[in-house]
């Protein structure tokens, strides 16, 4: 049934809340058959599968919130794939998985684990899903029905890197699928590849050995593709040029040149694929077809249209992948032009004009239009014959294709092209006002993951070099863009403008970071250069009144990659290409310097390996160390590797020691090869400082060091760089062998004297002095220019944190020099990283899911399936703290003394476990609550954890080994505003080490972790397991973690982690009368009495009565305390005068001490008695946060303001 379009502007989807959810008939069904916390569920019942796609999904229309509660409710997992054979298959069945399988991209979490643990029957579906994609009858399966199957296969041809997928894809996308082309154009295509007329006659020679129904089941196969265009051409058809029009067949439209795009955009489909779509002719039928021309309902798929355009004549050879130079591509618009004169010369005499121009005069659009307008449409058939676009046609019949098709076909195969790199010239500096506002391009906050949006995705494959940058760079310039709106809007709605009544725009309101532009004037308009088609220059005269405060005022104050690391960047060829055993220059004999502590773990460092001694004294066998760290085996082969040339990938898990290998390695690189320069790149400058503190413990000289950017400050070193003459002089007369040395070293800082500015000597370090040299990946990008102007050179490039930097960000420090004689001079690049953490912080949602704009490329080449040294024993936490997040890795264990150091073998005083998951319920009827969008708070749970920590505080832990982490920014400023309150300022207490989001503490620990998991409607973003095993890693000895344990138990994501949680009571045990620190080992029944804290306000208030019971136990015990001894005669007489004088001071004080004591206590009391009157409205900032913890700049604790 036809509907206008909607207009309406996209929003936030709302979670239901927990009694919505379970008064919903899909839970009430999941609690009866499938629900995971269910002992005795109902059997198998594929009538229910029935119900609930008719009633639930359909009726809703397919409804999101219907999807994600069946999805999240284990549906797929528990029932679904579960029972799935052959004889209960069904179309609500096909369908129920396609809605699931998209839900569970849509929610960004992995979609075929449960298909992987039971892959028998996934032929038999995948056949099925193709033959319902095909069926042209509305009746049998809908539009909307069908653009969930598009969608499906959208996402299985983008999940190549899953065998059990790229086994079913390879069947559809291969060289057999040619057998849809024309005979003619089958013929042309294999006489421009010779050999593959070999693989084309014994693909004809298997089929003659096939049986019918094997032949007939690969020949559907084979034109699966073909036969979904030509749908795909009468749905386009069928809508009419003005008028009511179908939704349904609009976004059937953009899904379908969305799987066309991704096809097009990866080289292992596009191989073979892009000759059938262009023999289909699909993007001309589109530019010609109703929808493209209507402005309002078409603009989205004629922007995909135009990306499609685009990558259909992207500059690669299909077969070869290689990527056509600018002289190549010109040479095949040339051949096409002379191959269309000729026809002309031969067989049409009215076209004699255009067969013997030259080919500059003829290659326009305009040219060939009007060339071939006055042509009948019978004519213009046989000229694109001959040239093997179309069927011939029959003698005596009339052509069954309209004339602005065949004059659109002929006029965009052969008019002249504009070159990729003249596009990307041709782009405006700035984003412009269209880009700024086009929420297709730039899609606004609330982007839910539904819609097709007209954005490139940075999936696992790029065509070449110039898509890869070129994506990237779109991405990174409209991530920018959104940045730049959202600054625009806020602007605006802070200035206030309303139209005046003589027609001029009024401002009612000021903005500290935008002026009205008082007057603009374009002075001048140079003319274009030679060869250009833009002004040389155009000048402009803007007037601006800068009428503000000072302080206001104040703030407006060729690229060459490695030969071996090219195709692995693409996503292309042998994965282990680069990896060091597979290089020509391996290293045969390497120096490890100080790696080993002593024979014996040399001897375990290499298991399996006969160790020879060629040193029989044991004495020369202990060389005097820098290093103290014992490493283990695993540990010492990334080292090993990153010592060799090529590619080292060491995925660390938490506490594992990935900073200790990258200094030792950057050590060993530095004495094994003192003329090699090593640059280190991490995503922060906290990660850069603790590497560098730790590069200059070792014994490397320091004026080999160079730290770049502005980070240095934070350095919590005072290592003294400068050299005297004095010392100098010392040590020569002291040790005359090291003269020659020492001059050598004043002969180098001689040119410290010349150079006055620090500018000039910083740069004098970098190109010829510095070893190594350290910045950020920010750093990095922003001073590329610079460095490579002043010749900066570099052998080897560290990463630290590689999983959190973006791709392009990543791919930036590989160009930071000029190439020697057409090479890239580096030798080594070590990325070191945890791709099971947190991505990189992308602001806007779209980028983030639609885009995959979050992925790095160190997750990529996990992905792709380069070769990992997986470190695989951490030292940072207790045995049982690592098993919560121990199972995401692969054989992750713990070191020795995690077992054997006291701190860990010890008990938490005043808790009876050492971990503990604590349910809260809702205060006064409220759980979560969202001021602002996806600023989430819960005072129940802020209040909680405060009181917990000023438990732990009065029991004698230390505030700075305790941190405060929540999960969304919303919490945290309501967390810190209740610290205010309670304890900031009361020195018995004080506050925790940090309170801050998961997000961005990750990388730090703590002894002891207070966790605040907030959600109560809905999982939100925890949901994502990268940030789950970031917040459960951060605890050294003790973690507790408050949340609403009856959401996040349900969650299939979360059950690894909460399966253990939940193991343990869900009340708070608490132990009051033991004092921190305990004698008691952990896991060992304490002799004291236990507490069980039921919910909040019990612990606010033992919390203060244990306070106060201190606090008159502290004054007892100095009323307590014995008189001072009396005086002597002597003494007494000598110090009449100043007794006096104390005694009176002393009465002062004690009557000071007094009021102060009454009114201390009358505080606390009015405080308890207002425990939950925190306004959690009030603690929100000018500029709330966001969901995923991006933006937040401000300090993390009290303290640091």
């Amino acid at each position: 049934m036809a509907a206008p379009a909607s207009s309406a502007p996209p929003k936030k989807i709302v979670a239901p809340t927990v009694s919505q959810i379970n008064a919903e008939y899909v839970t009430q069904l999941a609690n009866k058959y499938w629900a995971p916390h269910v002992k005795k569920k109902s059997s198998f019942d594929s009538k229910v599968i029935e119900d609930v796609y008719t009633k639930e999904i359909v009726r809703s229309k397919f409804a999101i919130r219907k999807i994600m509660l069946l999805e999240f409710s284990q549906y797929l997992e528990n029932y679904l794939w579960m029972n799935y054979s052959p004889e209960v298959s069904s179309k609500a069945y096909l369908m129920s998985i396609c809605c699931m399988v998209n839900e569970k991209f849509r929610e960004n979490v992995p979609a075929w684990e449960t298909f992987k643990k039971k892959p028998e029957h996934f032929p038999f579906f995948f056949k099925c899903i193709l033959e319902a994609s095909l069926v042209e009858n509305d009746s049998e399966y809908s539009l909307h029905e069908q653009t969930v199957l598009l969608l499906f296969l959208d996402h299985c041809f983008n999940s190549l890197e899953v065998d059990l997928i790229r086994s079913q894809v390879q069947q559809l996308i291969s060289l057999p699928m040619w057998m849809a082309l024309q005979p003619k154009r089958l013929e042309q295509e294999l006489k421009k590849t010779p050999k593959l007329r070999k693989f084309w006659n014994l693909i004809k020679k298997n089929d003659e050995k096939m049986d019918e129904e094997t032949r007939m089941r690969a020949h559907r196969e084979r034109r699966f593709l073909s036969q979904l265009i030509q749908k795909f051409i009468s749905v386009l058809k069928s809508i009419p040029v003005s008028g009511p029009i179908s939704m349904d067949k609009v976004h059937y439209c953009e899904r379908f040149i969305e799987l066309m795009l991704d096809l097009e955009a990866l080289l292992p489909t596009r191989r073979w694929f892009n000759t059938v779509l262009d023999d289909s002719h699909l993007v001309v039928h589109c530019y010609l077809s109703s929808l493209a021309k209507r402005e309002k309902e078409g603009h989205l798929f004629c922007q995909l249209l135009d990306m499609l355009k685009f990558y259909t004549g992207f500059e690669i050879n299909d077969q070869t992948g290689n990527a056509l130079t600018e002289n190549e591509m010109t040479t095949i618009h040339y051949d096409r032009i002379t191959s269309l004169q000729r026809a002309a010369f031969a067989h049409f005499p009215e076209l004699y004009d255009f067969a013997l121009s030259n080919v500059a005069a003829v290659d326009t659009r305009d040219s060939l239009l009007k060339l071939f307008g006055p042509l009948s449409s019978n004519v213009l058939h046989q000229v694109a014959s001959y040239l093997c676009l179309l069927p011939p046609l029959p003698d005596g019949e009339d052509s069954s294709y309209d004339k602005e098709f065949l004059l659109e076909l002929l006029v965009s195969r052969h008019e002249r092209r504009i070159s990729q790199i003249q596009q990307l010239n041709q782009m405006p500096l700035y984003p412009t006002e269209k880009i700024i506002w086009d929420e297709n391009i730039v899609p606004t906050e609330y982007y839910s993951g539904e819609g097709c949006l007209a954005l490139p995705k940075l999936n696992l494959q790029f065509l070449t070099l110039h898509d890869y940058l070129l994506r990237n760079f779109n991405l990174f310039r409209l991530e920018s863009t959104y940045e730049i709106r959202q600054d625009i809007e806020d602007s605006v709605s802070r200035m206030k403008p309303w139209l005046s009544e003589y027609g001029g725009v009024v401002f009612g309101g000021w903005a500290r970071m935008a002026q009205p532009i008082v007057s603009f004037t374009v002075v001048e308009v140079a003319k274009p250069n030679i060869g250009e088609n833009w002004p040389m220059r155009v000048r402009a005269d803007v007037t601006i009144n800068l009428n503000v405060r000072d302080n206001i005022k104040d703030e407006w104050e060729d690229c060459v990659v490695p030969d071996w690391l090219h195709d692995i960047i693409l996503g292309y060829g042998d994965p282990s290409s680069a990896h060091y055993s597979k290089m020509p220059n391996q290293i045969a004999t390497l120096d490890f310097n100080d790696t080993f502590l002593s024979i014996d773990h040399l001897r375990a460092s290499f298991p399996g390996y006969n160790i020879k001694v060629t040193v029989d004294n044991p004495a020369l066998q202990i060389p005097p160390f820098s290093n103290t760290i014992q490493f283990t085996h695993t540990q010492i082969e990334a080292i090993r590797a990153g010592m060799q040339p090529g590619l080292t990938m060491v995925v660390g898990p938490p506490g594992t020691g990935k900073t200790d290998v990258a200094v030792q390695i950057i050590s060993n690189l530095y004495h094994n090869f003192p003329e090699q320069r090593t640059l280190i790149v991490t995503h922060s400058n906290q990660a850069l400082n603790q590497l560098f503190e730790k590069i200059m413990a070792l014994d490397i000289d320091e004026r080999h060091l160079l730290r770049l950017g502005h980070g240095e400050e934070e350095l919590e070193t005072e290592k003294d760089f400068s050299r005297s003459y004095e010392e100098d002089m010392e040590i020569a007369e002291g040790c005359f062998r090291h003269v020659k040395k020492i001059f050598t070293q004043l002969e180098e800082f001689r040119a410290f004297e010349l150079l006055r500015s620090g500018l000039d000597r910083s740069k004098y370090l970098l190109v010829k002095e510095a070893k190594i040299i350290a910045m950020t990946c920010t750093h990095a990008a922003l001073k590329r220019h610079d460095l490579v102007e002043l010749g900066f050179k570099y052998d080897n490039i560290l990463m630290e944190e590689s999983a959190q930097i973006l791709e392009i960000e990543t791919f930036i420090p590989l160009l930071l020099q000029n190439p020697q004689d057409g090479f890239s001079r580096l030798k080594r690049w070590i990325m070191i990283g945890d791709h099971h953490q947190l991505p990189p912080v992308i602001k806007n949602m779209a980028f983030q899911k639609y885009s995959n704009m979050e992925q790095s490329l160190f997750t990529r080449f996990v992905r792709v399936g380069v070769p990992t040294v997986d470190l695989d024993a951490q030292g940072r936490a207790r045995a049982s703290l690592c098993n919560l997040y121990n199972w995401r890795y692969k054989n992750l264990g713990n070191l020795p003394h995690v077992q054997l150091l006291p701190e860990f073998r010890t008990a938490n005083a005043g808790f009876l476990y050492d971990f503990q998951l604590i349910n809260v319920e809702d205060f006064n009827g409220v759980g979560e609550s969202e001021p602002n969008p996806y600023f989430y708070q819960n005072l129940g749970e802020a209040e909680y954890v405060v009181a917990l920590f000023m438990y732990m505080c009065l029991l004698g832990y230390p505030a700075d080994k305790i941190s405060i982490l929540t999960t969304y920014n919303g919490q945290k400023h309501l967390i810190r505003d209740v610290i205010n309150q309670r304890c900031g300022n009361n020195p018995l207490i004080g506050r925790p080490n940090k309170v801050t989001t998961v997000d961005r503490f990750q990388g730090q620990q703590n002894d002891y972790i207070l966790l605040s998991l907030v959600r109560t409607k809905a999982v939100g973003h925890l949901r994502d397991v990268r940030r789950l095993v970031v917040a459960m890693s951060r605890a050294r000895l003790g973690l507790y973690i408050f949340a609403r344990v009856s959401l996040f138990q349900n969650c299939f994501e979360l059950t690894p982690a909460f399966s253990q949680l939940t193991a343990r009571p869900l009340h708070l045990h608490i132990i009051p009368t033991e004092c921190f620190p305990t004698a008691r080992q952990n896991g060992e029944r304490p002799s004291h009495q236990i507490h069980v804290i039921k919910n909040m306000p019990q612990m606010a208030n033992f919390v203060y009565n244990m306070y106060m019971h201190m606090i008159q136990s502290t004054r007892h015990y100095q009323q307590r305390l014995l008189p001072p001894p009396a005086m002597t005669e002597e003494a007494e007489t000598t110090q009449t005068q100043e007794t006096e004088v104390e005694g009176e001071v002393q009465a002062m004080q004690e009557e000071a001490a007094a009021e102060e004591n009454k009114v201390e206590e009358e505080a606390i009391k009015e405080g308890e008695l207002k425990v939950a009157e925190v306004d959690e409205h009030r603690t929100m900032p000018e500029h709330p946060g966001r969901d995923s913890d991006s933006g937040d700049s401000e300090p993390e604790n009290e303290t640091e303001k």
